[in-house]
């Protein structure tokens, strides 16, 4: 409980301050130096971080202008992280259907086996989990570490429409993590549990 909520913790942090080359960007110029800023603007989209760093905390512009730049859209950060996952896992959803207009992959996963999909899932956001599923994200990837699916997040959480939304694309209920539990045995409570068992094969 802890870990999730430090990690909660930074990322509401991380979301207060706009990217730091963006910044280095913007007051370039504001200083009236436009041949400084391109250059700002072309070497972070070089870098490749800064466009996860806009996705991170949510500029969206940023975004836009670092892409339009030339930035790396499959770019990954330090735990193999691309800007839509950053996004996703973030609740950014403009950002999220801006990637995903521009032909971000859906189903790359980090270090840790995450996708996109399994963050929105996990984190609850249901929108940017429908844009996913609309663009054929895989519904039953698993994390390596302990074997959970986006399913068996939301279920956990009691997240009912997420849960509705993975089950209308086929995830399966049968699924299970590596402490030998399915979703059905993480479901929160028992309306989750209705629809899971509704969906389970005769």
């Amino acid at each position: 409980m802890l870990q999730v909520f430090a990690e909660k913790f930074r990322r509401y942090v991380r979301a207060l301050a706009l990217p730091v080359v963006v910044l280095a960007v913007i007051f370039a110029a504001l200083n009236g130096c436009a041949g400084s800023a391109e250059r700002q603007l072309n070497e972070a989209a070089e870098s490749g971080d800064a466009v996860n760093e806009a996705a991170e905390s949510g500029d969206a512009a940023a975004v836009e202008r670092l892409l339009a730049a030339g930035a790396d859209i499959e770019h990954r950060n330090a735990d193999g992280s691309t800007a839509l996952m950053v996004a996703s896992q973030n609740g950014h959803g403009e950002i999220v259907e801006a990637l995903l207009a521009k032909g971000a992959a859906v189903d790359v996963q980090s270090k840790d086996g995450a996708t996109a999909l399994i963050q929105a899932s996990d984190y609850g956001y249901g929108e940017i989990v429908e844009a996913l599923l609309a663009k054929g994200a895989a519904v039953d990837v698993q994390f390596k570490d302990d074997g959970a699916t986006a399913l068996i997040m939301a279920s956990q959480s009691g997240y009912g429409e997420i849960v509705e939304a993975l089950l209308a694309k086929g995830a399966d209920t049968e699924l299970r993590a590596k402490d030998g539990h399915t979703a059905l045995d993480h479901a929160k409570n028992a309306a989750i549990a209705n629809m899971l068992r509704a969906a389970q094969k005769p």
